[in-house]
């Protein structure tokens, strides 16, 4: 016997059923894979690699990432009540050399104990973003319309370099 099955009846015209949800809310198979723990923790890893190399580098220190250092910079990017992004440690770590690097008796607390504490990186972490809102501020204030208007208050991109270079007439044609 040729006739499908009579569970498979529709009338003709009528599109199949559609496959049932896994439990996960998508269709078996289509759901892209969950970054494994084991990947997250490799990836906290090297960004806390990263945001210490950065420190050695401004710093002229050699602060491993391993031990006490790593222990203290993982624990801010993968704190369960408040992750700071790589990208913020960063901040804070140039923010706090650009503050602290031409005076002498701070310039000893450039490291990873008082830089990335709970507390101290929170107070940190918000300078060195008001530091960043200023400046971008600033930067906004100096282009013209049309970079502002392109800029969006994302980031300083303008259309111009004038807008960038403006000691500079030979840089001024248009990007």
């Amino acid at each position: 016997d040729l006739r499908p099955p009579t569970s498979d009846l529709r009338p003709p015209g009528s599109l199949p059923p559609s496959p049932s949800p896994s439990p996960q809310g998508s269709l078996v198979g289509l759901a892209p894979d969950p970054v494994s723990p084991k990947a997250r923790t490799r990836q906290a890893r090297d960004a806390a690699g990263r945001v210490l190399a950065r420190l050695n580098a401004l710093c002229g220190r050699d602060y491993q990432a391993k031990g006490a250092s790593l222990e203290l910079v993982l624990a801010r990017l993968t704190d369960a009540k408040d992750p700071i992004p790589e990208a913020d440690l960063v901040a804070v770590v140039e923010y706090q050399h650009r503050v602290w690097s031409g005076d002498e008796k701070m310039r000893q607390y450039l490291r990873p104990k008082t830089l990335f504490a709970r507390a101290n990186c929170a107070m940190y972490r918000a300078a060195a973003l008001q530091r960043r809102r200023e400046e971008r501020a600033s930067a906004a204030a100096t282009l013209c319309r049309k970079c502002r208007q392109a800029m969006n208050g994302a980031s300083v991109e303008g259309c111009h370099r004038r807008c960038y270079y403006p000691d500079n007439p030979e840089l001024w044609e248009t990007a």
